[in-house]
Formats: structure tokens, C-alpha cells, sequence
């Protein structure tokens, strides 16, 4: 219900929509020429010509048809800027259907044809009489009573109060007023009780403001209308409608405006003219005679009051739906930015993917390679297994071999001792001999010294068997005196030899020396002793005995050779027993070697079989490096598609991570819109709460029991508003219709 009055109430502000086709369209065909009356100014033609297009709306300039004459009455009033009037000029229009005299009323003075030669004469009082003759009559006069509108036109410049003419040419903030007036007023029945109400009048202004000088113009209860380099401002008003609907009274909690208020930031303000139009038409359609009845009314209450419950029911349940959309959006947008975080790193993984995939594939050819190489180093390796395994078994044989060997060794070690030992004694044998020779020559010397020789010559081979008797004797003393016998059947074959050899050597060593040294000491024997035997076979030989013991001598010095040597065979055979019989010596040798033999015999057997093993395992390797071979070829072939494969995985985590991003994006203005949406709810619960306690219910109970009194006073301004056809008379039965047209001048600049 209170939808409905505000809306037809406020009926005229919509008129405004219409009233910009004003400024493009048409005055209207019927348009006669006032130019005595009107402002030559075009500028202001323009600005009446709006305001008269909001109240006209799509009525149209002869909406109402009659039979009868029809009078269309303009009020021209001139006002200062103030809106103080200074005159007043009235146009009627007779719109005369029929072909004879037309009559009329008029209050005018200074009457006069503004557009045909029609003369009028007076009657009675106010009446008068136009010889028409089927003609429309145009005329005008002068008025000198009270308007039943005015306006009143008030300026402030940075909140300070001033006047037009101070406004001129100032610059700041500026506010302009516009109050209506409404004087008409009439005592009516409303509710059997006597009201005074005043006849609705609805006022447009329109004002002209040029954009190089006003900016950021608005206005309250109007509209900024755009006219190339200037702003036309249209401003309307009800004064007396407040009063009329007695809403100060009432609950309703609506306020019908009577004035107007504009501001702009002004540069070198100029204050040019205003126009204001007031007609009574428009709020004469206002009625309820489309309510069939009370029951309807109170009916439509009720449903008001359901649909207003539904709707708080329904804004609640949507401030709450709206509530977990919110909080489901923020949900959202937490989960895309994860998305988003987690597709950043699909996207650099994937890339480092694709990467590392290329690279494989671009050694897939060096992987290849390897294989063959592993393949022919497999093969190789297999090959000398067997090797390695049949030589392991010689190695084995071989070991044992050495082992026995060592082993007898081991044991004929003893025996090799005592022929050394025996070698020691031989060479104290050899030192006895030399002992011996030694007291020989002894003997031999004392001989030579104490006598000399004689002998008888016997015969040549006599002779020399005596002359070599003494050096036979000695030499055969010594020689052959060394022999070294040694039991070789306990030492192994292939030692035997090398033992065998070194007794060889040490015993020729050793006679070697002493033939040589018995050799020498006989020759030197057989060399200085000689026999001189005389020619005469009977004479007696004498030796001479000095050389006898210079051979001696020298023999002597021989055999102190020849002990030389003995003593160093002995030391010789000392060494040789110590090698042989010593501690580390060649028989501690010998067992060291016995156990070393065994240790490698056993480790060649164990080699053996692990080589045999390694080699009936080999045959594994190389079935499997064949494998490896054919898996390496399609590992390679696998890994080109992997490449592939993994280049537009790569593109596709790019453009995921780009369209994520895109939803991220979305998530938050989702997030943002429905947070919106749940404000918006919440703030329309609200008003649909407050909408229902403070306005429906109010309205229903304002109304409740009371609405005849309102729709008296509805119908009662409706009536007043068609009442009232004419400020300056009109004869008693002729329809008609009157507006007010005033303008305000502006200020001339100095």
C-alpha cells in the first residue's frame, strides 16, 4: 500500500524520464506566437519549453477533448533573480469548435487579438464575446491580483548566504535554493469535517549552466540533463501535497519534496535566468477510483503483510545461503591457491622432467655403447673364466706336487746335516796331513844340514830314484788325502743335483790345492838337488847342500800356503753348516717350505673349484648381458617416446599452471562477489526486517480502520486539481486548463 501511494505521489518525478525529449523535440504544432509575451532570449524558450515537456509528459497539449470551446490559458510572470515578481502577462487560447460567437469570462485588463482581426465586446461584469466565425481566438492581457504559486530563489557560496548580483562572478562551492510556493487553498469535506487542502500544483524549473564554469553539478530532487557545452538542470516540486495527505500525522514514513537544492564547484559564476512551470493537471489524475472496494484494499493489506513475511523469511534464508557461499568461496580460493601453488611445482618438475628425459635420450646412443662394450667385455671376461678355470686345475696338480716334494724334503733335511758334518771332519783330516807334512820336511832339513850326500853312481835310472825318493814320499802323503761322501737318496731328485754339484766342487777345490802344492814342492825337489857324478863311474857324487835347503826353504813356504787354504776350506765348511744347520738355514728352510707347499696346495684346490663354479655361473652372465643388449635397444626406444611424452606433459603443466592461475584469479573475485552478495543479503535481511516492522506493518496499521479518511483526501485533491482551470476567469461550464510559467531574470555582467 505504501508503494503504491509514494509511487503515485512521486508520479511527476518520473515525468522527468520523459521531459528530456524536450530538448530535442518539437514545442508543439499548435505553438502560436508569443513573442510579445515570451523572453526574445532563445535560450530561455529552450528552458520552458522543458519544463512545460515534464508536465505535459505524453499527454500531449489537447489531451482532454470537449465538445464545447476549450480555454488554454498561459501565466507569464517576469521575476528577478530572487523570484520577486515584476510582472505579470496572461495568453488565453479559445479552441472554438463551432462557426458563430464565442463567449468567455476574463479578469484581464488591457485585453487584445494577438493573432486575427476577431473583435470581442463586454457584458456584463467579466464577460465577453468573440465574433469568431468558426475561428480560434488568440488574446492576452494584463494581471494585477495575487498568483497562487510563486517561487523563492536563494544563493550561499561556501556556505556563506549571498546575493545574485554578490554571486556574480565569484568562484568556490555553490548552493542554490529553490522553494515553492502554493497560496491556493480551498476548505473541503474529509471525514465530515471541514480541511483546508491546497490545490495540488506540481513546478518544474529548468536552469541553464554553462560546463566551463559549473562542475560536478547535482541536484536532489531532479536531473542533470547534458546539452552539449551546457548542463540544463530540471528540478521539481508538490508544495502544499505534504500538507495535503497530512503525512506528518500519519506513520508513513514519506517526504513530498517542495523545493529544490543544487550544488556545483563554480569558476566565474554567472547567474542566468531561470524558468519555472506549475501546472494543477498532473496531480488532477491522482485518484483511488481504481480500488473497487475497501475489502480489496484490506484483503491486499493482508496479502501485503504475507508477502512481507515471506520476503524477510526468504532474505534471512538467503543472508544465510549467501553466508556459506561465502565462506565455501574463501574454501575455494584457499584450495586454488594450493592448486596453484602445487601446479607451479608440477610445472617446474614437469620442465625439469622433460629436461632430464632429453638428456637420457640424447645418451641413450653412449647407453647403447656401454652395453655392446659391457656385452663384449662379458663375453671376454666368460672366456677367460674357462681359462682361469683349467689353469687353476694345473696350478693344483702343480701344488701338490711341490707339496709331496717338500714334504720328503722335510724329512731328508737330517741327513743333509751329517754330510756337512762329515765334510767339517775331512777338513780336519786335510789339516792333519798338513800337520804331517809339515814334521817331513822338518826331518829333511835336519838331514840336509847335518850331512852331505854321497852317492856312487849305479846307473842313471839309480840315480833318480834316489833323487826323488824324498819328494815322492812327501807328495804322496797329501795327495788324495780329501774325499767327501754323502748319502743324496733322501733328498729329492731335483735337489740332488744341485747338492751333489756343490760337495763336487768343494772337494776338487781342495786336492786341486794340494796337488798343485805338492807338485811344485817335488819338481823343486827333482830341480835343486843334483848329483854331480864324475866322468869316472867310480867317483863318489856330491850334493850340494845349499841348494838342498833353499828347495826346502821354499817348500816349506808352500806348505804355509797350503795351510792357508786348508784353514779357509775350514771356514768354509764352518759357513756351509751353518746354512745347512743353523737357525733360518737351508733345513728350517726346507719345513717352512714343506708347510707352504701344503697352504698352497689346499688354496689351488680351493681355486680350482671356485674357478669351476665362477665358470658354470658364467653361462648366466651371458644370458643375461644378452637380455641386456635387447633391453638396452628398447629401453632406447622407450625413452625417445618418454621424451616426447614428456615434452607436452611439460606444455600441459604450463598451461595448467596457467589456467590454475586463471582460477585463482577466479576463485578470489568469487570470493570477493559473494562476500558482496552475503553483505548484500545480510543488508537486505535487514531491510527486509526493517522494511516489514517499519513500513508494511506500520503502513497497515496507519491504515487500518482509517483508510476512508485517506482516500477522502486523495479523492479531494483530485477534485481540486480538475477544479481549477483558470487563473484569470473562465465562463461557468467551459472546460479548460492553466499553467504558470515564471522567469527569473539573470545578471547582466558588469
Amino acid at each position: 500500500m505504501k508503494n503504491n501511494i509514494v509511487k503515485r505521489l512521486l508520479a511527476g518525478s518520473l515525468a522527468l524520464a520523459v521531459g528530456g525529449a524536450g530538448l530535442t523535440g518539437a514545442y508543439g504544432s499548435e505553438r502560436y506566437d508569443l513573442s510579445e509575451v515570451k523572453a526574445a532570449d532563445k535560450d530561455t524558450e529552450k528552458l520552458e519549453e522543458t519544463a512545460d515537456e515534464v508536465l505535459e509528459g505524453d499527454k500531449g497539449s489537447d489531451k482532454k477533448k470537449s465538445e464545447g470551446t476549450f480555454k488554454d490559458e498561459s501565466v507569464y510572470i517576469k521575476a528577478d533573480p530572487s523570484g520577486n515578481v515584476t510582472e505579470t502577462t496572461v495568453t488565453e487560447w479559445l479552441k472554438n469548435p463551432g462557426t458563430g460567437e464565442v463567449e468567455d469570462e476574463s479578469e484581464l485588463n488591457e485585453i487584445k487579438n494577438v493573432k486575427g482581426e476577431e473583435s470581442f465586446s463586454k457584458g456584463d461584469g467579466s464577460g465577453l464575446k468573440w465574433k469568431a466565425e468558426g475561428e480560434d481566438i488568440y488574446y492576452q492581457g494584463t494581471a494585477g491580483g495575487s498568483l497562487p504559486v510563486g517561487v523563492e530563489i536563494s544563493y550561499k557560496l561556501d556556505g556563506k548566504t549571498i546575493s545574485a548580483k554578490e554571486l556574480q562572478g565569484k568562484s568556490g562551492n555553490v548552493e542554490i535554493n529553490i522553494r515553492y510556493t502554493n497560496q491556493s487553498r480551498k476548505k473541503v469535506k474529509i471525514g465530515g469535517k471541514n480541511v483546508d487542502m491546497y490545490t495540488p500544483f506540481t513546478m518544474v524549473t529548468a536552469m541553464m549552466l554553462s560546463t566551463d564554469e559549473y562542475k560536478d553539478v547535482e541536484v536532489d530532487n531532479g536531473r542533470v540533463l547534458s546539452d552539449g557545452d551546457r548542463n540544463i538542470v530540471v528540478g521539481l516540486g508538490f508544495p502544499g501535497l505534504q500538507e495535503n495527505l497530512n503525512l506528518d500525522d500519519t506513520e508513513i514514513d514519506a517526504e513530498v519534496p517542495d523545493s529544490v537544492k543544487i550544488t556545483a564547484k563554480v569558476e566565474k559564476a554567472s547567474v542566468n535566468p531561470t524558468v519555472t512551470v506549475a501546472s494543477a493537471e498532473m496531480l488532477s489524475e491522482f485518484s483511488m477510483d481504481d480500488i473497487d472496494s475497501f475489502d480489496d484494499l484490506e484483503q491486499s493489506l493482508d496479502d501485503l503483510k504475507d508477502a512481507a513475511q515471506k520476503l524477510k523469511d526468504g532474505s534471512k534464508d538467503a543472508a544465510d545461503g549467501a553466508k556459506k557461499l561465502a565462506d565455501g568461496s574463501k574454501d575455494l580460493k584457499d584450495g586454488t591457491k594450493k592448486l596453484k601453488s602445487g601446479s607451479g611445482d608440477l610445472a617446474d618438475g614437469s620442465k625439469q622432467v622433460a629436461d632430464g628425459v632429453s638428456t637420457l635420450n640424447k645418451k641413450s646412443g653412449d647407453l647403447i655403447k656401454g652395453v655392446n662394450s659391457l656385452v663384449d667385455g662379458v663375453n671376454t671376461y666368460t672366456s677367460g673364466v674357462g681359462s682361469l678355470a683349467d689353469g687353476s686345475k694345473e696350478v693344483a696338480g702343480g701344488a701338490n706336487q711341490v707339496s709331496a716334494g717338500a714334504a720328503a724334503l722335510n724329512k731328508k733335511a737330517p741327513e743333509l746335516g751329517g754330510s756337512v758334518k762329515k765334510l767339517n771332519e775331512a777338513a780336519s783330516g786335510v789339516n792333519s796331513a798338513i800337520a804331517a807334512l809339515t814334521k817331513q820336511l822338518s826331518s829333511a832339513e835336519n838331514a840336509v844340514s847335518k850331512t852331505d850326500a854321497d852317492v856312487e853312481y849305479t846307473g842313471d835310472t839309480a840315480g833318480k830314484v834316489v833323487a826323488t825318493k824324498s819328494a815322492s814320499e812327501i807328495a804322496g802323503s797329501t795327495v788324495g788325502s780329501i774325499s767327501i761322501s754323502v748319502d743324496l737318496s733322501g733328498i729329492p731328485e731335483e735337489y740332488r743335483d744341485e747338492v751333489r754339484s756343490a760337495i763336487q766342487k768343494a772337494e776338487d777345490e781342495a786336492n786341486a790345492k794340494l796337488n798343485s802344492q805338492a807338485e811344485r814342492i817335488a819338481e823343486k825337489a827333482l830341480d835343486s838337488t843334483k848329483v854331480e857324478i864324475t866322468k869316472e863311474r867310480t867317483a863318489k857324487a856330491v850334493v850340494n847342500t845349499d841348494r838342498a835347503e833353499d828347495a826346502i826353504d821354499s817348500t816349506q813356504g808352500s806348505i804355509e800356503k797350503l795351510k792357508a787354504t786348508a784353514a779357509a776350506l775350514a771356514g768354509g765348511m764352518e759357513q756351509l753348516n751353518g746354512k745347512v744347520n743353523g737357525e733360518g738355514g737351508l733345513t728350517d728352510s726346507i719345513g717352512a717350505l714343506s708347510k707352504g707347499a701344503a697352504t698352497v696346495s689346499e688354496g689351488a684346490s680351493t681355486l680350482a673349484k671356485g674357478a669351476e663354479e665362477l665358470n658354470s655361473k658364467s653361462s648366466l652372465l651371458t644370458t643375461g648381458t644378452s637380455e641386456l643388449k635387447k633391453g638396452g635397444a628398447q629401453l632406447a626406444s622407450g625413452v625417445k617416446k618418454l621424451d616426447k611424452g614428456a615434452g607436452a606433459v611439460a606444455d600441459g603443466a604450463k598451461k595448467l599452471d596457467k589456467g590454475v592461475d586463471q582460477l585463482d584469479n577466479g576463485a578470489g573475485t568469487l570470493n570477493k562477489g559473494t562476500n558482496d552478495l552475503a553483505d548484500g543479503n545480510r543488508k537486505l535481511a535487514d531491510g527486509m526486517s526493517e522494511f516489514k516492522r517499519d513500513g508494511v506493518d506500520k503502513l497497515a496499521e496507519a491504515f487500518d480502520g482509517d483508510f476512508k479518511n485517506v482516500k477522502d483526501r486523495l479523492d479531494a485533491m483530485s477534485e481540486l486539481g480538475k477544479e481549477y482551470k483558470s487563473y484569470a476567469g473562465i465562463k461557468k461550464g467551459m472546460d479548460g486548463k492553466t499553467k504558470f510559467i515564471i522567469e527569473t531574470e539573470g545578471v547582466d555582467e558588469e
